[in-house]
């Protein structure tokens, strides 16, 4: 299993192929780990956690960067390669962009 939970702000979140649900903070999904799901990309003023897999962990591990002193966001960006080789060693799958262009 692999959950959403919702801090703060608003996320709409696609399992499937089910339309998008509007989560604000205080939302928390539960699902099957080998079912899709989409979470938007974009920065903003929301927070959320996904509780997930030691495997699944170890992805998102290998895509991001450290956070510069005082908690602030990495300057540079991770190469897509990095991303895809990530993705092909783990056993991620992309689905494609989400439905408003996300």
């Amino acid at each position: 299993m692999e959950s959403v939970y919702v801090l703060e702000g608003e996320i709409t979140l696609y399992i499937g192929d089910q339309p998008g649900v509007r989560a604000s903070a205080g939302y928390v999904r539960a699902r099957p780990r080998w079912n899709s799901a989409r979470l938007p990309n974009r920065v903003g003023d929301r927070r959320y956690l996904i509780l997930t897999t030691p495997r699944h962990g170890s992805f998102f591990r290998a895509i991001t960067l450290p956070s510069q002193a005082g908690g602030l966001p990495p300057l540079e960006s991770i190469p897509e390669l990095q991303i895809h080789e990530a993705a092909q060693e783990y056993g991620i799958e992309f689905v494609g962009q989400l439905p408003d262009g996300g």
